[in-house]
C-alpha cells in the first residue's frame, strides 16, 4: 500500500538527503526539492483521495505549528513523528494525528532504553505506537540511527529485533536512510528483510520516485510491505500517480479481500460453534467433557491458524490492488510449492490438526521447488479451498496432485486440486 510522506524543515516540505542535517553544520544540508506548497496543501491532497496511513516528520525546530495545521486538515489520517517523547506523545494524538512516530528518544548511549519504551506504552498505549527503525548498512548489516540519522545505534534491524518490537507497538516505519532522499531508487535487501522479518504491518521509505518503485516494494515485500514516497511525488510522478484511480482499485481489492475473508471467518465461527456445542454437552450422547479434551484443543489450534491467515490477507491487500489496476509486477523466486500449498491449507499444528486437512502427491514431471510467484499462487489456492470448503465433505481430506505442464515458450505449471464432496 503507498503511504505519502511530509518532511518538514524550518517549517516547508522538503526532500532531504538522508543524514545530511547537522545543526552544528547548517551548509551541511543537501536538498533535492523544497515545495512552495504548505504542509496542509499535501494533508489536504491526501484526504481527498484518502490516503491513509501517511506520515508528518518534523525535522527540527520551527515546524510545530505547519505540523498542527497539517494534521487539523485531515484528523486521524496521518501520522506524527519528530521529537516524539512520553511526555508529549497524547499531545499530538490529541492534534489529530492518529499515532505518533518515535525513534531516537528511545535510544541513549546508542542502546535501546526499555524503560522508556515502557513509559510510552503506559502513556499511549500500543495501538498509538509506531517505532521508527530508520537504518544504515555497516559491515554487511543494519543499525537503527538516531539524532537525524547521523548516530549509530548498537541496535541491529533483524528477525530478532522486528519480532521483540512487534510486540510494543503497532506498525514499523524503517528509512533506508542510504539511498534517502536520492530518488535513484529502493534499498532491495532492506525491503526483502521487512518482508520476511516483521510480523506487524511496516512502512518502508528511501529512494522512491515513481510507481515502479511501488510495484517492486510490492514484489519483494509479497504485498507486506507500505512504500511511503514523500515530496518526489509531487516533483517527480504525480502526472504518472492518479490518485484517485488508485482510491476505486483499493475499494474493489478490499471487495475481493472481504470476499477471501469471509469465508475464513465462517470457518472459524463454524468450528467455535462445534466447540461450544462440545462444552455444553449439546451432542447427546457424547462422552464426558474430560474425555474431548484433545478434540477441543485441536479444534482451538483450527480456529487460531484460520485467524492467523486472515491477519496474514490482511497484509497483503496490497496484491489485491494492484492486480485490479493492472499494476502488479510478478516476482519469481525459488518457493517449495508445498509450503505454499500448506500455507494456505492452514499448517498443520504439533498435533497434525489443520483447516484443511490435505494430501499432496507429485507427479513424476513436477519438481517440489519452482521459482514462482508465491504471492499469486496463494490467491489461486485460496479460491479453490473457498470452493473446496463449500462444497466438500470436511471429514475427508483434500487430494492435489501437482502436474508441469507444457505451456510453450512461457513455461508454466497447473495445480489440481480434488475432493470428495458430501
Amino acid at each position: 500500500m503507498f503511504r505519502p510522506c511530509i518532511d518538514l524543515h524550518d517549517g516547508r516540505v522538503k526532500q532531504i538527503v538522508g543524514g545530511s542535517i547537522d545543526d552544528s553544520q547548517p551548509d551541511s544540508l543537501r536538498t533535492n526539492f523544497v515545495s512552495e506548497k504548505p504542509p496542509a496543501w499535501f494533508a489536504e491532497l491526501y484526504r481527498r483521495d484518502d490516503l491513509r496511513g501517511g506520515h508528518v516528520i518534523k525535522l527540527g525546530q520551527g515546524n510545530d505549528d505547519v505540523a498542527r495545521k497539517a494534521l487539523a486538515a485531515w484528523p486521524g489520517g496521518l501520522q506524527l513523528g519528530g521529537g516524539i517523547t512520553a511526555d508529549n506523545a497524547a499531545e499530538w494524538i490529541d492534534a489529530g494525528a492518529s499515532h505518533v512516530i518515535v525513534t531516537s528518544w528511545l535510544f541513549r548511549n546508542g542502546q535501546l532504553d526499555e524503560g522508556r519504551l515502557d513509559q510510552l506504552g503506559q502513556a499511549l498505549g500500543q495501538a498509538r505506537l509506531v517505532i521508527d527503525l530508520s537504518c544504515r548498512r555497516r559491515d554487511g548489516d543494519y543499525f537503527v540511527v538516531t539524532d537525524r540519522w547521523q548516530t549509530f545505534t548498537d541496535l541491529r534491524v533483524n528477525g530478532d529485533t522486528l519480532g521483540r518490537l512487534a510486540k510494543r507497538c503497532d506498525e514499523f516505519l524503517i528509512h533506508g536512510v542510504d539511498v534517502e532522499g536520492l530518488g535513484q531508487g529502493i534499498d532491495e535487501d532492506l525491503v526483502r528483510l521487512i518482508a520476511e522479518h516483521s510480523p506487524i504491518p511496516a512502512t518502508y521509505a528511501g529512494g522512491a520516485k515513481s510507481m515502479e518503485d511501488l510495484q517492486r516494494v510490492t514484489a519483494l515485500g509479497q504485498g507486506r510491505v507500505h512504500l511511503t514516497i514523500g515530496s518526489a511525488l509531487e516533483r517527480q510522478c504525480r502526472h504518472s500517480f492518479d490518485f484517485r484511480q488508485r482510491a476505486v482499485a483499493e475499494r474493489v481489492g478490499d471487495s475481493r479481500l472481504n470476499h477471501v475473508i469471509k469465508n475464513k471467518a465462517c470457518a472459524a465461527t463454524f468450528i467455535s460453534q462445534r466447540i461450544e456445542d462440545t462444552v455444553l454437552q449439546r451432542t447427546g450422547d457424547a462422552p464426558p467433557l474430560a474425555a474431548q479434551t484433545d478434540e477441543i484443543v485441536a479444534q482451538l489450534r483450527m480456529v487460531s491458524s484460520i485467524l492467523y491467515q486472515c491477519s496474514e490477507w490482511c497484509r497483503l491487500r496490497e496484491l489485491f490492488v494492484q492486480l485490479q489496476s493492472g499494476l502488479y509486477v510478478s516476482a519469481a523466486m525459488p518457493a517449495s510449492l508445498d509450503d505454499v500449498i500448506l500455507r494456505v491449507a492452514g499448517r498443520p499444528a504439533k498435533d497434525g490438526t489443520a483447516v484443511h486437512a490435505v494430501e499432496l502427491t507429485h507427479s513424476p514431471s513436477c519438481p517440489a521447488e519452482l521459482l514462482i510467484d508465491p504471492s499469486i499462487l496463494m490467491l489461486c489456492l485460496e479460491e479453490a479451498f473457498s470452493n473446496i470448503a463449500k462444497y466438500s465433505d470436511p471429514s475427508e481430506p483434500t487430494r492435489i496432485r501437482l502436474y508441469l505442464l507444457d505451456l510453450g515458450e512461457e513455461g508454466g505449471f497447473v495445480c489440481r486440486a480434488g475432493c470428495r464432496c458430501a
